[in-house]
């Protein structure tokens, strides 16, 4: 699965990963998608998330 997120640094990019998605962590007020890649976690902020990858998360959750 291919999920994409919004760029920190540049705005108008749309990066992605094809780790797998693990679960939310809350930190600071803000929630995080955790990705699990080979050999490390990527933390992405919900906020840069694409309505796509959202959905695909709420659908990977059920």
């Amino acid at each position: 699965m291919k999920y994409t997120y919004i760029d920190f640094d540049n705005p108008k990019k749309t990066r992605f990963t094809r780790g797998q998605f693990i679960g939310w962590s809350c930190g600071l007020g803000i929630k995080r998608a955790i990705f699990a890649l080979k050999n490390t976690d990527l933390c992405i902020p919900e906020y840069l998330l694409t309505p796509e990858t959202k959905k695909a998360i709420g659908d990977a959750r059920n």
